[in-house]
């Protein structure tokens, strides 16, 4: 498939995401079509007029004046409603491609998450969405808007010469196609380049905000600052090509306008001289011609807008087309569980090594440890048991049944799990725990935090379980927001709790509190446990070693 191709798929998937709400943009064509079809008409009437009075017609001056106000309060009118309905399409569409955009995040979340480029995806999520609003509010309406404006005054110029005509279907068909083809051929690797450079400065400033303590422990600040103004002057020099490519852009318009009219004015006087036309004929005519070029202009100067929005729109949809590496069950089987297994399990992240597990089984009532050194696999397998992944080789089962086969809802009721490197939201404690089971009550809510030893720390606190984590940045030790997810872990009630470095960053007093907690937690339960700590597996029936 050649690029033309490539750009006109972009532009029909675009516009097939609009759907239900084709039918107001059909309203900002029309409205546009003859708002721009009465601003060219204006002074093309008052031409008439002139030449008129000119000739000798006596005219109505007040009718003609009422009528030429009034079409100029319909243009205005027009305008309005070209530009409501175009701003409608516009932001109602961004709406749905936000929703489908996290839709996708959500559909290859986590496996293909955590090896894709965070700014990247950070600019797609924000700054590619955004950029698209130019597409749907000033690319489709103003392009369909064109077609009929120009098709209007052509049909007009035929009732004088038909080669007014041809000279406005030729100055036109070159303004609103080959200006932008060549505007768009010169730019559209500075688009690309553009986007390209705007995730790498998101990746930098999002690398350097989080790694801030390390930089200023190891006095590496500089360094990255001009790795940042690097970043940023790389950017400058596209947006300044870009700037130039616009420029240019507005330049070859220009003259195109001018050569047009130019030219006009010369045909009119042949025209008039051989007796083909009378005065009429020669001033309406021209002053058309050089009063059309709005809407066509405006399709010139979308070429640059266009550079970014296919760049943008490009993106945009390859994440939406992008594959999950596990591929949700949505109609597999309820379970309640009751034991989980592992059989020949062999799992590759695609790197062409691959992780052999030994078998195992979990019941319940027994808690299970995992440990064994960095890198062997202990975290892994948990995404395996949380079908995070999907085994390479092998199987893992609930109650005998291949997890593939179970229904997701099912399988995550069915787990509780407890990240190594907790993750609290914006909002408040409640709020965060909530996310656990969010029909818990107050003493579901009192329960877990005691589970999890963080209830006095809550206690202690003015607001209490209302406490917004934002306050709480600067002082919540990284100990304290491992036990908020540890409650949450609790809150939510899955009967197979899985918890990955449960009390890594946590004192021996929380440890031993929190272990007796687990202990308590086994009837009815089955706990998996990751921790290189020997004294929190010192609970466990049994441990796996990962060498």
């Amino acid at each position: 498939m050649d690029k033309s191709n490539k750009q006109g798929l972009i532009v029909f998937r675009l516009i097939g995401l609009i759907g239900s709400i084709k039918f107001i943009l059909i309203l900002a064509v029309l409205f546009g079509s003859l708002g721009h079809i009465i601003a060219t008409l204006i002074p093309g009437a008052g031409a008439y007029v002139i030449s008129k009075a000119a000739m000798g017609s006596n005219l109505q001056l007040g009718w003609t004046i009422g009528i030429l106000l009034a079409f100029a309060v319909l243009r205005s009118l027009l305008r309005y409603g070209e530009q409501l309905a175009n701003h409608y399409v516009a932001f109602k569409t961004l709406h749905i491609i936000r929703d489908r955009v996290y839709e996708a995040v959500a559909r290859i979340s986590p496996a293909k998450l955590e090896v894709k480029d965070k700014g990247e995806m950070l600019a797609v999520i924000s700054s590619d969405i955004e950029l698209l609003e130019v597409f749907f509010a000033h690319t489709i309406s103003p392009v369909l808007i064109a077609i009929v404006h120009t098709s209007t005054m052509a049909i007009l110029l035929w009732q004088f010469d038909y080669r007014y005509t041809i000279l406005l279907l030729v100055a036109h068909l070159i303004m609103g196609t080959m200006v932008p083809y060549i505007t768009y051929v010169y730019g559209r690797e500075a688009g690309s380049e553009n986007r390209k450079q705007v995730a790498l400065l998101n990746s930098k400033i999002l690398e350097t905000f989080e790694g801030i303590r390390e930089s200023i422990q190891f006095g590496s600040g500089p360094k990255r600052l001009l790795e940042v103004n690097d970043e940023t002057e790389k950017m400058g020099k596209v947006a300044r090509k870009l700037a130039a490519i616009s420029g240019n852009n507005g330049a070859l318009t220009n003259a195109v306008i001018l050569l047009a009219g130019g030219v006009s004015v010369a045909v009119a006087a042949i025209l008039y001289r051989n007796g083909y036309v009378d005065p009429v004929g020669v001033v309406v005519p021209v002053v058309i011609i050089w009063s059309s070029f709005g809407p066509v202009a405006a399709l010139s100067a979308l070429a640059n807008n266009l550079i970014l929005t296919f760049a943008c729109g490009r993106r945009v949809l390859g994440l939406l087309d992008e594959d999950p590496m596990v591929e949700p069950n949505m109609d597999g089987l309820q379970v309640d569980f009751e034991t989980l297994s592992g059989e020949d399990v062999e799992f590759s992240y695609g790197d062409g090594s691959m992780m052999k597990f030994e078998d195992f089984t979990v019941k319940k009532g027994e808690i299970v440890g995992i440990h064994g050194k960095s890198g062997s696999g202990k975290s892994t397998l948990l995404k395996l048991i949380m079908r995070f992944y999907d085994v390479s080789e092998g199987k893992i089962a609930v109650n005998g049944v291949d997890i593939r086969d179970i229904n997701e809802e099912s399988l995550r009721e069915n787990q509780s799990y407890m990240t190594q490197n907790a993750y609290l939201f914006k909002g408040t404690i409640r709020d965060n725990l909530l996310i656990g089971n969010a029909k818990a009550t107050e003493k579901d809510l009192e329960e877990a935090c005691r589970k999890a030893s963080i209830d006095k720390f809550i206690d202690r606190l003015e607001e209490g379980y209302d406490t917004h984590i934002d306050k709480l940045k600067s002082s919540l030790s990284t100990g304290e927001a491992q036990r908020i997810s540890l409650a949450r872990a609790f809150l939510h009630g899955g009967d197979l709790m899985i918890l990955d470095e449960p009390t890594s960053n946590i004192d021996s007093l929380n440890e031993g509190i929190i272990l007796r907690a687990l202990s308590r937690e086994r009837q009815g339960k089955a706990i998996i446990i990751v921790s290189h700590k020997k004294s929190t597996l010192r609970i466990c029936d049994k441990i796996i070693e990962r060498n």
